[in-house]
């Protein structure tokens, strides 16, 4: 969802990232098949049952690729092994999965606050988009740190550098950019930034050919780095690109773009840094699931009540995981501005992390 260009022929896709019908037609309708055979700790696995009449969800969870689809077939598997409920897994990219949720076409999806927010409140490009349901908020799911890499011996050092150059964010509708974009816009005229869409396994390839002078997107997924972002650092000799002071400073002091740090030791192969000192400065794409109304509480609550119980399992099956373990992550992510299910309110309040600054939803 991008202001800046891109080499796409069609003139409406030079000014942003996504369509209308690119939002609604992109995402890939067929079902994969779950991880079967979920391993975990048979001491700490517990079995939920839903007593709802929907014993199936359908959660379009990330390009197939990407480390969101491998999370959300863990999930998938862990919740068939400890309760009657089936999550069958489809492909897609957030922003996409966000409109089929409101379309119902999907049961859930998952995406960033801003995005979601966004497609509550019918703006940018979800403002003709028409929806048959209503979207509410789930707990949540990963944070991206955003980072971007160019080749070492480029003269190219801060986001600002990227004025008339290129930049491959990874693929169109992914909701990080979006995110991104705001703070990008703090660092430079974002219609001086050339946009290079492609998708996540062809970061490393458009760096190294010099289609982009730099790629990037997520460095950590709930701190893990995903497998394509490893292929860029070992693939490549790179340095990651930092923010100047005043940029840092502007990006601080805006909600919708949240900082964080990202210590320099826990990334391998990144060759040099611009910034100084151990850590260098990220902005933090922070993601949610999301569903809708037509969604019945129960099976909401057995799909939250049953991933809890079974934190162990998931963390064996998917190390992502490891941070749904502490209960203060569930709301970590949120967002008052969007009302909350009523199946994951009931599952917050039991959890005892439920804060009265949201508001829950009707189905």
């Amino acid at each position: 969802m991008s202001t800046g260009r891109t080499h796409s022929s069609d003139s409406d896709q030079r000014s942003q990232y996504l369509t209308r019908r690119g939002l609604l037609g992109a995402v890939t309708a067929g079902a994969a098949g779950l991880v079967a055979g979920c391993t975990g700790d048979a001491t700490t696995s517990t079995t939920t049952t839903s007593s709802s009449g929907k014993s199936e969800l359908s959660f379009t969870s990330g390009p197939s690729n990407s480390l969101a689809f491998g999370m959300g077939n863990a999930l998938a598997a862990v919740v068939q092994d400890n309760s009657e409920l089936t999550v069958n897994i489809k492909s897609g990219t957030s922003g996409q999965s966000i409109a089929l949720v409101g379309r119902g076409e999907t049961d859930i999806s998952f995406g960033t606050t801003l995005v979601g927010t966004r497609a509550k409140n019918r703006t940018g490009l979800f403002s003709d988009v028409e929806f048959s349901q209503t979207l509410l908020q789930l707990p949540s799911f990963y944070f991206m740190k955003l980072g971007a890499f160019v080749d070492a011996a480029s003269d190219v050092e801060y986001f600002g550098d990227l004025a008339g150059k290129s930049l491959g964010p990874g693929p169109s509708g992914a909701s990080y950019w979006d995110v991104w974009e705001v703070a990008l816009k703090k660092a430079l005229n974002i219609e001086d930034l050339q946009v290079e869409n492609s998708g996540v396994g062809q970061l490393s390839d458009i760096l190294s050919s010099g289609q982009a002078t730099a790629v990037g997107g997520p460095i950590l997924s709930n701190n893990v780095t995903p497998g394509f972002m490893q292929q860029v650092l070992s693939q490549n000799s790179v340095r990651m690109l930092s923010y100047r002071d005043e940029t840092l400073e502007a990006i601080g002091g805006d909600s919708k773009t949240p900082l964080a740090e990202l210590k320099k030791d826990t990334v391998k192969n990144i060759d040099e840094f611009t910034a100084q000192g151990d850590t260098a400065p990220t902005v933090s794409a922070n993601y949610v699931l999301w569903t809708s109304d037509a969604v019945p509480i129960e099976t909401i609550y057995t799909l939250l009540k049953t991933s809890w119980e079974n934190t162990t399992a998931l963390s064996n099956t998917h190390s992502a995981f490891e941070v749904w373990t502490a209960k203060d992550w569930y709301m970590r992510n949120m967002t008052p501005e969007v009302p909350v299910h009523p199946g994951a309110a009931k599952f917050l309040k039991e959890l005892g992390v439920w804060s009265d600054e949201y508001t829950v939803g009707s189905v």
